[in-house]
């Protein structure tokens, strides 16, 4: 079951403000997504043991939403 116990994978580098937000679409569960308050975004994909840090920054994040491309 997803979320049954938890591990501190840790972020790659330092953040540039709090962790203001997280997201797991549910159309891929396997999917995590997590943002600074002031626009670094990381993702995890599958059962990976670590996050990597998104190319794309923005000004301010309030929410994380994904949409799968068709």
């Amino acid at each position: 079951m997803a979320g049954t116990t938890w591990e501190n994978l840790g972020l790659p580098g330092q953040p540039n403000s709090a962790i203001w937000t997280g997201s797991v679409p549910a159309s891929a569960p396997e999917t995590v997504f997590a943002a600074s308050r002031y626009g670094y975004l990381y993702r995890r994909d599958g059962d990976g043991d670590s996050w990597r840090k998104l190319w794309r920054e923005f000004g301010e994040v309030s929410s994380v939403l994904w949409v799968p491309q068709s």
